[in-house]
């Protein structure tokens, strides 16, 4: 039983000038000022009851599934008065030049940011069974023990000096033989780092020389492959939010988390039934180290606030799409990751011990997904298209201590989407006839359509998270909280030339 309220509010501007200055066909440079401004708001009480019933288990009974006692009743509030206010300004020269060698070109930038950020951030839990919250002796009995609380107010300006330098060869023109090569840098006087990431990419087609030589004779011409190659060194300087640790306390010596890329790929393109396909792949292994632990309560990302996690992340991702139905595409997507890490803490000895691996709260292993467009044949102005999603089940953490062991496993993520619409105008391409007699409107309008979509057309409940509960025993019990269901959405499309 829930009752209360919660007032989130996200509030947020945005605003840039930047100049452009074109030297002649080989240089251009640019000029950036920008601001962004966020007022971030979650004030909520919310109040709630639950009762924890034994269940008759005992096949061939009459009440089987139903409760036969109650063995506890509990009862929560949760209490928070959160209140962040950051603003950005950004000041930034970009620029490009193109060498003399086809395909060549040297492009560079650098950034100074100011950042201001504010943050009052107050919240306390409550929660009791059979009066344990009570103060002894206390007047009028009326002072509680609350199970958490939290009360901290920050004020950080930090400055950043940012920059990169990249240059792009066309090695071989026959062969599309291109590197591309440079390094970024970044400084943060918060923290006193400076990092400096190293990258390089390869791209290649082995048969393009061939395939030039035989362009008129298709029989003739050998797959069209593109292989790729890449490796680098990438840093993710910490915002406010990863310093900030659980108990409220800021972090302001937090370091940047660092991923090592290795990645490798390939493209080809080929026709089937006549018509253009696309088969993509790309696997991966990044190493991952100076990571912050986080985990996810309810919906919100809380950050341990320390460099004291290592790890890695593997895996591929395919993608072929293409015209399956003439003039539509379709596409289908399978991906696999595995990414776990180790954290070092300190354990109640205040000893500082690691865990051995254990999976990161984005370590889903299979995901999924199918778009299909389809028309009616002699009606083509009449379209659907339906979405299929699978994704296996996430690791979900209680919290605290508990991330060092593993957690529950939240089930697989399964959704199906179908959407019908009527097109009434497309001007754009050659397969709808123009439903308007208006001469003078049709010259107007470029596309007119209406559209009907159905969101989570089984009414499948996919669980985001879990609310805690104990029992007498302090056994803790995960109930889930789901995703939104069946949905109708009707869109009205229109563009004008």
């Amino acid at each position: 039983f829930f009752r209360g309220q919660e007032i989130m509010r996200y509030n947020s501007a945005m605003t840039a000038l930047s100049f452009v200055n074109t030297y002649s066909s080989r240089v251009q440079v640019k000029w950036i000022a920008s601001a962004f401004v966020s007022n971030e708001t979650e004030h909520y009480d919310i109040e709630g009851g639950y009762a924890i019933d034994q269940l008759d288990n005992q096949q061939g009974s009459g009440s089987f599934g139903q409760s036969v006692g109650t063995l506890g009743l509990g009862y929560f509030i949760n209490h928070a008065r959160n209140d962040l206010y950051f603003s950005v300004i950004n000041f930034a020269h970009q620029g490009w030049r193109k060498g003399r060698a086809p395909g060549s070109k040297l492009t560079w930038g650098a950034k100074y940011q100011i950042e201001n950020i504010t943050d009052v951030f107050k919240e306390w839990k409550y929660s009791d069974s059979a009066a344990f919250g009570l103060v002894p002796n206390a007047f009028n009995n009326d002072s509680l023990f609350v199970s958490q609380y939290i009360s901290s107010k920050t004020n950080i300006l930090n400055n950043r000096l940012s920059g990169f330098l990249q240059n792009q060869n066309t090695i071989s023109d026959s062969f599309n033989l291109k590197l591309i090569y440079g390094a970024r840098i970044n400084y943060s006087s918060l923290n006193s780092q400076t990092v400096v990431s190293p990258r390089i990419q390869m791209f290649f087609e082995p048969n393009k020389r061939y395939n030039l030589r035989h362009y008129y004779v298709d029989s003739m011409q050998k797959k069209n492959i593109i292989v790729k190659a890449a490796f680098g060194y990438y840093y993710q300087p910490p915002f406010y939010r990863e310093m900030r640790k659980f108990d409220g306390t800021v972090n302001t010596n937090l370091k940047a988390q660092r991923s090592i890329h290795y990645v490798s790929g390939a493209e080809w393109e080929f026709k089937s039934f006549g018509r253009p396909f696309k088969f993509s792949s790309e696997a991966y292994y990044k190493k991952l180290d100076y990571m912050v632990p986080y985990l996810l309560d309810n919906i919100r990302i809380r950050y341990y606030g320390d460099n004291t996690s290592t790890g890695y992340a593997t895996g591929f991702d395919t993608r072929v799409n293409g015209e399956f139905i003439k003039g539509l595409e379709s596409w289908f997507t399978f991906s696999f990751l595995k990414t776990d890490e180790k954290i070092k803490y300190v354990n109640a000895g205040k000893e500082e011990v690691e865990t051995g691996f254990l999976r990161r709260p984005t370590d889903r292993r299979v995901s999924a997904a199918i778009m299909f467009r389809d028309e009616l044949p002699g009606h083509e102005s009449y379209r659907m298209n339906l979405s299929l999603f699978f994704g296996s089940g996430l690791p979900y953490y209680l919290g605290g201590a508990a991330r060092y062991n593993e957690g529950i496993t939240i089930p697989a993520y399964k959704r199906v989407d179908i959407g019908f619409s009527k097109v009434f105008v497309d001007n754009e391409t050659d397969g709808t006839k123009s439903r308007i007699n208006s001469q003078k409107r049709k010259r107007k309008i470029q596309h007119f359509s209406v559209n009907l979509e159905v969101f989570n057309l089984l009414q499948i409940n996919n669980v985001v998270s879990y609310i805690w509960v104990k029992d007498f025993q302090n056994n803790v019990y995960g109930v889930p909280n789901y995703l939104t269901g069946r949905r109708l959405n009707l869109r009205f499309i229109l563009r004008f030339n």
